[in-house]
């Protein structure tokens, strides 16, 4: 049996509708069990996306992209993804310090809700998620900068 070295992915937002569609070579999923590798000839799956770095290889490069929860499914050779919101980190060049600083007001913004007992859990479970995306951010800007295009 031949495997193919390509996936076929798809990513569709509720907002936006399809961000993409096509051939990939491998991606990396924030799942709620952790980060899973797909590659061509894996195992057919359903999963949970959280809030975090989805990475995608489509040649020699890596693209970050920051999704903020939905859900996965790996089926021959695809990977069909639903996602409830995206952010595409595309500069290169753009400064680490401003980067840090969204982490640091949403780290501030989560131990306020957090120490706060008047907050329920649903907001708890908010400030963690943006949390994770802010720290995913900062992950996503390592990764644009340090590829070698």
């Amino acid at each position: 049996m031949q495997i193919n070295t390509k996936l076929h992915f798809e990513l569709i937002t509720v907002s936006q509708g399809t961000i993409w569609n096509g051939p990939i070579i491998e991606a990396i999923l924030p799942t709620t069990t952790g980060r899973i590798g797909i590659l061509s000839g894996h195992t057919n799956l359903i999963t949970t996306i959280e809030a975090g770095l989805l990475q995608i290889r489509e040649n020699k490069l890596w693209i970050p992209i920051l999704v903020f929860g939905g859900s996965a499914i790996v089926k021959k050779n695809s990977i069909y993804m639903t996602v409830s919101e995206i952010e595409l980190i595309e500069k290169k060049g753009e400064n680490l310090e401003k980067v840090k600083s969204f982490y640091e007001k949403a780290k501030k913004k989560a131990i306020k809700i957090l120490e706060n007992k008047n907050f329920n859990k649903i907001e708890r479970l908010k400030a963690i998620n943006i949390l994770k995306f802010e720290v995913s951010r900062i992950a996503a800007y390592n990764i644009i900068q340090n590829q070698k295009i």
